[in-house]
């Protein structure tokens, strides 16, 4: 049995110095990405919490 991926949801937040966005990629599975003065944050999490996570200069 194959699972495919695809994207369920979005949620975005556009500012002038700052990002925020939210895909759900499969059920209970997020992709969180941010920007904030500068500095890139990006998470992926499932519905237990954080799994993976990068912080680090915009580049």
């Amino acid at each position: 049995m194959e699972a495919s991926r695809g994207l369920l949801g979005m949620t975005g937040i556009l500012g002038s110095d700052s990002m925020r966005l939210v895909l759900e990629l499969e059920d209970g599975v997020f992709q969180e990405m941010r920007n904030e003065d500068g500095v890139f944050q990006e998470r992926m999490r499932n519905e237990d919490g954080v799994f993976q996570e990068r912080i680090g200069p915009l580049s």
